[in-house]
């Protein structure tokens, strides 16, 4: 079924859109707007290591080890480890070893990256409501469902056996 969607107009607009999101998060104003609040000098990776802890602490996995950082970011074990150690550096992160297996060392978020995660989450929101203030509520709920849904499909896509988002979008 997925074969003959490809030559979907509409499919090529979810692509071409694609694109627009993915270059406007990483490079366009939003980056921007993401350093001028939060300071120039943040390493955005660093946001994403604390994405991930706060994604397995709810999903009840606790302190993940960098190898399930590097599943959950979709990047090798190699950058993952990058990645933290940035993220330790930065004071936002800790090392935690296992009580039950002291080989074994776990990734946990420290009061600092808790903190910048809550001033994140602030600042994503603001720049979600202001994207979509002209929108009657009824959009907003039908976008927050259905993108809800592309985004966990694209998830499973890459992590097999990722489970189905809980909703969040309300039922508009």
């Amino acid at each position: 079924m997925a074969r003959g969607l490809e030559q979907d107009p509409i499919v090529a607009a979810i692509e071409q859109a694609m694109v627009r999101v993915r270059r406007t998060i990483n490079r366009g104003w939003f980056a921007r707007e993401v350093h001028q609040a939060l300071g120039a000098d943040l390493d955005l990776a660093v946001v994403g290591v604390l994405d991930a802890l706060e994604e397995a602490a709810a999903a009840g996995e606790g302190a993940i080890t960098v190898g399930g950082l590097g599943s959950r970011l979709g990047v090798d074990q190699s950058r993952a480890s990058r990645m933290a150690a940035t993220a330790i550096r930065s004071g936002h992160v800790r090392r935690l070893a296992s009580a039950a297996d002291g080989r074994r060392v776990g990734l946990q978020m420290t009061e600092a990256g808790r903190s910048l995660l809550a001033e994140v989450h602030r600042l994503r929101r603001r720049v979600a409501a202001r994207l979509v203030a002209d929108w009657p509520a009824e959009d907003r709920a039908a976008f927050a469902r259905l993108f809800t849904a592309f985004v966990g499909a694209a998830e499973r896509q890459g992590r097999p056996g990722v489970a189905e988002p809980r909703d969040e979008g309300g039922k508009g």
